[in-house]
Parts: C-alpha cells; structure tokens; sequence
C-alpha cells in the first residue's frame, strides 16, 4: 500500500485544454499563456504554460499538494483568473494517479477581432536543400524569421522570445535540450507561426516530427473541474 502511495505522489500532474464555444461548438484557442501562482502570494510564479495548437497544455512535474492561483490570458480573449484546490491523493476510494484534467474555457472580448497570425511551413525537402544540417537544431538556424541571441531565440524583425512546440505541445526548457541530438531527418516540416504584438512571446515554431503523438482536438464535451474555486 505504501508503494502504492508514493507512486501516485509521484505521478500527478495538471493536464486540460483551453477553448470557448463558438454556435455550440468547442473551438480550442492556442498560444494562451497559463501563469499559476502561490495562492498566498499572487506575485510568485509557480508554473508556467502555452496551450498548443489544439489548446493543450500540461503542467509537469506539479505539487499537487497546494492550492494555486490561475491566470490565463489568449489574444482577442478576456484574461481568466481562477483558484485551484489540492489534487486529492484518494478518488472514489482509491489511490490517485495520472493528470487532473484542469479546461479553461474563455469569453471573447467583445470589441475584439480575430488576431491575424502569419504562418510560414518549412518542409523538409526544402530543409535539406539549404545546408547539409544534421541535427533539429541546426534547422531552426535555417529560418530567416528567428535567430539565436546568447543561448535564447528571438524574432529576428522584433527581437521578442520564441517559443517553441514540439508536435504541437510546448516544449519546456528542459525538453529543448533534447533538440540538439534529434536527427534531422525525423523532421516533417517546420511551421512558424508569427503572434500579435503585446503577448509573453513574439513567435511559436513548431517541430513536426515523424514520430510521437501529435496533439489532437478532443472528441467530448470540455467541462470545468471541481476543484477550481
């Protein structure tokens, strides 16, 4: 029982996806930052995220033994703040573990229009025919839209950060390490997606590769957790 306790301590995560409803219908909204902060103190930053590109976001690894505060924001939308209760370590008698489905669901801003983001594809072909790059790494340099600035990546017209995905989910600090020995030719193609001014980010690239899941719309009805307060 012991073992089974401390597995699922070690194993709960934060998981959801941010969307609105649009006539009915669920439309998953990315690039949405997501600040969770101390509940006693709201200008301490806990954990931060960027919903990917069918909303998904993820927060890994989690203390689930605290309550947060929530701040959401996505462009054309208005910011959400919300508190979160501790992940039970018990559900229906039984020991919890795995992700605690946390959806954001936003409200339009009403005079808002729909922010145009410009999108530019890179397929590998193309890739491969600029330089003799071996590595993902090596083909983030190949685009003309991003540069590296010391150990970051900026836009290179607005010198605002990149951020980076990773099939569609945000890559982490710790995670883009890993870019540096993925082959190149595990690449499907690079996507560059430029953002409105005013946001954490001035760019998103996202890595398709050929292999891994690559994140998808949910096929059910989003629902708030019970947990939120």
């Amino acid at each position: 029982m012991i073992s089974i306790m401390l597995k699922a301590q070690s194993e709960i995560w934060i998981s959801g996806n941010v969307y609105t409803e649009v006539e009915g219908k669920q439309v998953m909204i990315p690039f949405a930052t997501i600040c969770v902060y101390d509940l006693t103190d709201t200008d301490k930053m806990e954990y931060f995220s960027v919903s990917g590109m069918q909303g998904n976001y993820y927060l890994k690894p989690y203390n689930y033994k605290k309550q947060y505060h929530y701040v959401v924001s996505a462009f054309g939308y208005k910011t959400k703040e919300f508190n979160l209760k501790e992940i039970p370590e018990y559900m229906d008698g039984k020991p919890f573990s795995g992700n605690a489905t946390i959806n954001v669901k936003m409200e339009k801003c009403n005079d808002a229009l729909t922010p145009r983001i410009k999108k530019i594809v890179y397929p590998l072909a193309g890739l491969k025919k600029k330089s003799n790059a071996k590595y993902v790494v090596d083909a983030l340099a190949m685009l003309p839209e991003i540069k590296k600035d010391g150990n970051d990546w900026i836009d290179s017209s607005t010198g605002e950060s990149v951020c980076f995905f990773l099939n569609g989910t945000y890559v982490t600090p710790g995670i883009y390490t890993q870019l540096k020995v993925i082959p190149l030719d595990m690449i499907v193609e690079l996507e560059y997606y430029k953002l409105p001014e005013g946001g954490n980010y001035g760019a998103v690239v996202n890595i398709h590769l050929s292999v891994g899941q690559t994140c998808k719309a949910p096929d059910y009805t989003l629902k708030e957790n019970e947990l939120i307060f």
